[in-house]
């Protein structure tokens, strides 16, 4: 049985990080020796944050696709007084 057993703070401070890397112009080994943390443990936690929130999203049946184009439901409404739009 997987630990189920969360340390929030700890989850929050790996979320931090993870943004001020993406964000930032360094490479992945760069900001680890900046920050002072184990590239191996870089990597652990993109992985099971990915993991968090792809369960997550499963769950709520949210589907999150970056970077991908989607489809958004439309309604067309016949006889409209004014000339047809697209929004």
């Amino acid at each position: 049985m997987a630990n189920t057993w969360r340390d929030e703070a700890k989850e929050r401070l790996w979320r931090e990080r993870l943004t001020r890397q993406g964000s930032s112009d360094l490479t992945v080994r760069e900001f680890c020796q900046r920050e002072g943390v184990m590239e191996s443990s870089f990597y652990a936690w993109r992985r099971t944050i990915a993991e968090r929130d792809r369960t997550s999203d499963l769950q709520s049946g949210v589907r999150r696709v970056s970077g991908m184009p989607g489809f958004v439901p439309i309604v067309v409404e016949i006889g409209m007084k004014t000339g047809p739009t697209l929004e």
